[in-house]
């Protein structure tokens, strides 16, 4: 039996003497003991599949029969189902995974959303089975179009580029949206404030006329004729009862509303200033037509201009001039007004901005946009872009209250670049890569013992020759970090620290 040399054994040996010694990095390490981002738990029968949908606008679709066991057995019975999407930088951090590449360059990924899918029976991990996909539609605000969609490989160490998926607007957002618009018109419609009718009695000739037909307008015994001062109550409180005003001046013209012709006494006017109480309190016991008259005259705009004018006798002699003036347009009929009760004014009212207001939450949870792709296997997916930021690459040492920080015991230093959604965690076997970006701020730490933050002086980099760090090829620099007070107990705790290092997007449609 022929036997190899051990020459010929000699690379093989070394290639396996320097692999087992690069340190095992996870993929995953969450740095805060005891927090975590929140997740989405289901239980369901695995026959019959499962739709989660989320308040951003994120919808996972699961198939029925959707997994299989260890040995490649499709799953009965019910499935724990586990999702947590990673949308902020805060969550980021809190999730531990590893956002840069494992290639030679290790480049740094910067997230548009961020999701991880889990599933279980009896404790045991469950996969996707054959030719089963899971439906994902993630929504975002990030709407450009440079990212593409990513998967963390756990057996190569890596992500894997899955292909590139084009952002959609979210049509639930722009659905919700079109609809408050809609609600917002028919509050309008229903709105009484600054409404107003004119004087219509004198249309109902109490002594010579029989009453309307319609009995719209109805409201004395036609053999038993009431006061004009009876009938004005009548007709005010009416009209109060709706939020409408009664203005007492009277004027024998015609006004067109949507093809059709109306005495303009007989429509509800929309006056463009504030109608004063004392106005609707103007009364005339004698003549009420003649005492108070309106003036009705439609403008080229299509508006019209409407003033009120009074009626004194002085010195035996009448005087007229104008206490109220507006410009106003048609609102509705009076009769359209009036075949509602006015408690169903006031409850559709209610109804409208009721659903308005429920629509108007979801308008502000749901997202921009939305992105969909169909995934063969748990696991982790990203979102993402290469970032493309200058950057030079050093080798550092730490410091901590002055003292040359000890890396042995299993801490990380991270970075986080201002405004980009992402995490850069450096292992100490990473120190002679550590990235700079001379156009950015980040904000740089550790975590210490009990989730206490070790922190870098903001205006760090400030000091730096960038220049002198370029020319000389390979630079060493010590960072001095600083033990802070923050101490993290919660995700909001997370969110506070992190919060001073964002930039507040421009949000958009197209």
């Amino acid at each position: 039996m022929p036997r190899l040399k051990l020459t010929a054994l000699l690379p093989l040996i070394a290639s396996t003497i320097i692999f087992s010694c690069q340190p095992e990095i996870p993929l995953v390490k969450p740095p805060f003991q005891g927090v975590t981002n929140d997740w989405y738990n289901a239980s369901f029968d695995a026959s019959t599949g499962h739709t989660a949908t989320f308040p951003n606008g994120t919808e996972i679709s699961i198939p029925e029969n959707a997994f299989i066991d260890e040995n490649g057995n499709t799953i009965s019975g019910n499935v724990d189902f586990k999702f947590q999407e990673i949308s902020s930088v805060d969550q980021v951090l809190t999730s531990g995974i590893q956002m840069t590449t494992n290639n030679e360059n290790r480049e740094v990924m910067v997230s548009a959303d961020m999701f991880e899918l889990r599933a279980y029976q009896n404790g045991k991990e469950l996969q996707l089975g054959k030719d089963k996909t899971i439906k994902t539609a993630l929504a975002s605000n990030e709407g450009s179009s440079e990212y593409d969609f990513f998967f963390l490989n756990e057996q190569q160490k890596d992500w894997d580029l899955l292909g590139e998926v084009q952002p959609e607007e979210n049509q639930r957002k722009i659905s919700a949206k079109n609809r408050i618009d809609s609600l917002a018109n028919q509050l309008v419609d229903l709105d009484m404030d600054n409404i107003f009718a004119l004087n219509y009695l004198p249309l109902i000739d109490l002594a010579d006329k029989p009453l309307p037909k319609d009995k719209t307008f109805n409201y004395h015994n036609y053999r038993n004729d009431p006061s004009f001062a009876v009938m004005d109550k009548l007709v005010t409180a009416k009209l109060m009862k709706y939020g409408a005003k009664w203005i007492f001046g009277f004027d024998n013209k015609q006004v067109r509303h949507k093809g059709k012709l109306y005495h303009s006494s007989m429509v509800l006017w929309q006056a463009e200033k504030p109608i004063p109480n004392w106005i609707s309190k103007k009364r005339y016991e004698y003549a009420p037509w003649s005492a108070y008259n309106a003036n009705v005259v439609k403008l080229k705009s299509g508006k019209y201009s409407i003033s009120i004018t009074e009626y004194q006798r002085i010195d035996g002699k009448w005087q007229q001039k104008t206490i109220f003036s507006t410009l106003a347009s048609i609102k509705m009929p009076l009769k359209e007004l009036y075949q509602s009760a006015p408690t169903h004014w006031s409850e559709e009212i209610q109804r409208l901005e009721e659903e308005a207001m429920k629509l108007k939450q979801v308008h502000e949870t749901q997202n921009l946009f939305v992105r969909t792709f169909e995934v063969a296997s748990m696991g982790i997916y990203n979102y993402d872009r290469i970032k493309k930021n200058e950057q030079i690459m050093v080798s550092i040492d730490l410091e901590l209250d002055g003292k040359k920080f000890d890396w042995n015991r299993n801490m990380d230093l991270y970075t986080v670049p201002k405004g980009d959604n992402t995490v850069i965690r450096y292992h100490k076997s990473q120190k002679d890569k550590f990235v700079i970006y001379p156009d950015q701020d980040m904000l740089v730490f550790t975590v210490l013992e009990n989730n206490k933050i070790g922190l870098l002086d903001d205006d760090f980099f400030q000091s730096l020759n960038y220049q002198s760090i370029k020319s000389s090829g390979n630079s060493s620099i010590t960072l001095p970090l600083k033990s802070s007070d923050i101490v993290i107990k919660s995700q909001q705790d997370v969110m506070n620290f992190l919060a001073g290092n964002k930039e507040q997007p421009q949000l958009s449609l197209k």
